[in-house]
């Protein structure tokens, strides 16, 4: 049933039909046949199927194709459009970017040949992207050390961008670079950049040819997208870069903070680790070490999670306590005060869910002898005394409540792992409440501050 959609689908669209090619594609990414995340490239270069089939009208995500006459000014000072649709490439892969300056070299290959004078570099450095596309990953690094002996000069795209901007002279050697560079690139950022440059220089060459004023920015990514849009419909794993990309979407609104995104990159979430490499310092919370080590580090690293951690082990030490026929109901009040403190603080709710410790430390000393029940409740009374430590004090008080305020939580954590047995699962129940905080599901915005101030 499926199948006969789908060929139905591929007639009507193979004539032309925009409505049905974006339902043939919808079709092929529900049947898995295509990764949606690829759509979004497609539709990103000005693909109109692949923009219905995502109904991406929202231009944070996706923005609109620059206007042609503004980008051709643009390239031909030797920048690039503001709304540059090659942007985020990094996000799918050096073999997109490669894949991108291949359309660009035989965009330009007439006017490149022209300008080369029967140089045969330009058939060989094409040659040479073919055959990388077209192996596998080992065979590719063998691909890119035969490049070496085309490079057409010692510029680096770097600094050959850096004469392009400076400079209106000939953009031949540039895009030669480029195409170079981009084959040898070491990361997807690096040559992502290379063919955002050689895209401009593309756009370049054909605006000095003088055949097609107003419209060579355009006519590039018409030519990019031609190329990759066969590719792309049969990627079936969804693009490396994407989480990474739709993080950075969501701190550009205002949806995240760089803290929780760090804290992210810290417990070891790959789209914020990928998002922050090379730019931030990145504690390395994910490895090995004792709990207690760990939260230590942790509550250090990042003090407004202090709470939150204190919040897990007294949800795994209520849960204990809780297992208990008959059990006392103090140690569940004392969780629910400090949970209504950490929504809303203030100093009623902090003198609540102090006393509120007490009654559960009590309920704890009752027990005393039976085990992980006792610990239990203690894990709880030590995290709702907590909420009266960060409530507004005289500053003596402040500082000797603030050295307990670790202490406790650390005491807390403990109790919950000798309530359980398990350090690990202790571990990743925190783990998965800190990351639901710092990166919430889409629509839900994480705070801005997870402690009030002192």
């Amino acid at each position: 049933m499926v199948d006969r959609k789908i060929r139905e689908l591929a007639r009507r669209a193979a004539t032309g039909d925009l409505a049905a090619s974006a339902d043939l594609l919808r079709e092929r990414v529900r049947s898995g046949e295509i990764a949606p995340g690829w759509l979004e490239l497609l539709a990103r270069l000005g693909d109109e199927a692949a923009i219905r089939a995502l109904d991406l009208s929202d231009a944070r995500i996706v923005p609109e194709l620059p206007d042609p006459a503004a980008a051709d000014a643009w390239c031909a000072a030797g920048g690039r459009p503001p709304d540059d649709p090659l942007a985020a490439m990094a996000t799918w892969g050096q073999e997109a970017s490669v894949r991108a300056v291949r359309a660009c070299l035989r965009l330009t290959r007439a006017e490149l040949a022209r300008r080369l004078a029967g140089d045969p570099i330009l058939d060989r450095l094409l040659e040479l992207t073919d055959a990388w596309i077209d192996a596998d990953e080992p065979a590719r690094v063998a691909v890119a050390e035969r490049v070496d002996a085309l490079s057409p000069g010692p510029t680096t795209s770097a600094e050959a961008m850096a004469l392009a901007m400076a400079d209106d002279g000939d953009q031949t050697e540039w895009a030669l670079d480029y195409a170079v560079s981009a084959l040898q690139a070491r990361s997807s950022e690096a040559a992502a950049r290379d063919a955002q440059a050689i895209a401009t220089s593309a756009a370049r060459l054909l605006i000095g040819d003088h055949r097609m004023p107003g419209a060579s920015h355009a006519l590039v990514v018409a030519a990019i997208r031609t190329e990759l849009r066969p590719w792309i419909l049969t990627r079936r794993e969804p693009p490396v870069g994407l989480a990474q990309l739709r993080l950075a979407q969501r701190l550009e609104r205002g949806e995240l903070s760089k803290v929780g995104v760090g804290l992210a990159a810290s417990l070891g979430h790959e789209g914020a680790r990928r998002l922050l490499e090379g730019k931030e310092r990145i504690e390395r919370l994910d490895g090995e070490g004792s709990l207690w080590d760990w939260t230590t580090r942790l509550v250090h690293a990042y003090p407004g999670a202090l709470i939150p951690v204190g919040l897990v082990a007294a949800r795994i030490g209520l849960a204990a306590w809780s297992a208990r026929p008959g059990h006392d109901r103090r140690p569940g009040e004392a969780y629910l005060a400090a949970r209504a403190w950490q929504r809303a603080p203030s100093s009623s709710r902090s003198e609540a869910a102090l006393e509120a410790a007490g009654a559960a430390a009590r309920a704890a000393a009752e027990a005393e002898g039976e085990g992980e029940l006792a610990w239990g409740a203690e894990a709880v009374a030590l995290v709702a005394g907590c909420c009266y430590s960060l409530a507004p004090h005289e500053p003596a008080m402040r500082r000797r409540l603030r050295s307990q305020r670790l202490d406790a939580i650390l005491q807390a954590v403990a109790r919950a792992s000798d309530a359980t047995g398990d350090d690990a699962a202790v571990r990743r129940a925190i783990t998965t409440d800190l990351l639901d905080l710092a990166i919430p599901p889409d629509g839900r915005r994480s705070p801005r501050r997870w402690l009030p101030p002192e």
